[in-house]
């Protein structure tokens, strides 16, 4: 069965279950969400000089710096979409949580590091064209400040949970309820993109490469059965622009992204895209009839 219709393998389907697996997955990253604020609460009063820190990245007086470790990892919870989506295919769907990963009911590791070598491959490619071209959002000077070291850490760390998290979300949980209803995998593809598109503030030429992104995300999402290809390119992107940032090679906080940096990104995308279709039927790790266990009978660099 296509992975945009997975969640109807199992007996346990209904047509209300994509609901409830939306309103479980809501609930859940909202009491994760308390569970973050009131340890931050606590942390605070246990070290004021944390507080402060946390008091002045969320400040309404000035827009969020990103190049702040502790207002990035506020600007991060998304986070704690992953385990939300989890549970909430579990819980809401009634179905294996790694049903939501791909067509086998597991996240394929050995394809995940194959397309995570092949993007990290690209965007150097890239990244050595717009740092010799200077078509970055800022100066292509390594600096290393106070927080480089905290910076970089979070880019490693937690960047890449985040991207997944996005994946799990859009190209999971909103991919396999859409399927759910509608059976051809153009509206499964289509219709989340306006709701990630709303989740970054760009100009209208840097949002431009983010309907690219989600699209050919979505795609390759449905061509290979599983999230690994969208997860591969999304954490190599977001981490070396949160990378790249903590040492000053880019701006994170821009939102006017230069024209040739866009057309680059999107040629990436689409490079990235012909290449891991074209593979596909080499990394393939299963027969395309196999089913899932327990089916039933039914800017320069930014961050996405």
């Amino acid at each position: 069965m296509p992975y945009h219709r997975l969640a109807r393998a199992h007996s346990s389907y209904r047509w209300w279950r994509p609901v409830l697996t939306l309103l479980v997955t809501a609930v859940a990253w909202s009491l994760l969400l308390i569970a973050l604020v009131v340890t931050a609460m606590v942390a605070s009063a246990l070290d004021p000089a944390l507080g402060l820190r946390i008091d002045e990245a969320m400040g309404p007086s000035a827009p969020l710096d990103m190049h702040d470790p502790v207002a990035a990892l506020l600007a991060l919870l998304l986070a704690i979409g992953l385990p939300a989506a989890l549970l909430g295919v579990r819980v809401g769907g009634w179905r294996p949580a790694g049903s939501v990963s791909s067509v086998i009911g597991r996240l394929r590791w050995a394809l995940l590091v194959r397309c995570l070598g092949l993007a990290a491959g690209l965007h150097l490619v890239v990244d050595l064209v717009l740092f010799t071209t200077g078509a970055g959002t800022s100066p292509v000077a390594v600096t290393w400040g106070p927080h480089s070291g905290w910076a970089l850490a979070v880019a490693l760390l937690v960047v890449p949970f985040q991207a997944a998290a996005e994946e799990y979300v859009f190209r999971g949980v909103l991919m396999q309820t859409i399927g759910s209803w509608l059976r051809h995998p153009v509206w499964a593809i289509l219709l989340p993109v306006p709701l990630f598109v709303l989740g970054h503030e760009y100009g209208w030429v840097g949002q431009l490469d983010i309907v690219v992104f989600a699209v050919a995300a979505a795609w390759l999402t449905w061509r290979t059965g599983g999230l690994e290809a969208a997860i591969g390119l999304h954490v190599i992107g977001n981490s070396l622009a949160f990378g790249f940032g903590a040492i000053g090679l880019t701006d994170l906080n821009a939102t006017d992204i230069p024209p040739l940096s866009v057309a680059l990104s999107i040629g990436l995308t689409l490079s990235y895209t012909v290449l891991v279709n074209r593979a596909h039927t080499w990394w393939r790790t299963l027969p395309p009839t196999t089913a899932i266990s327990g089916a039933g009978p039914q800017s320069r660099k930014r961050y996405r």
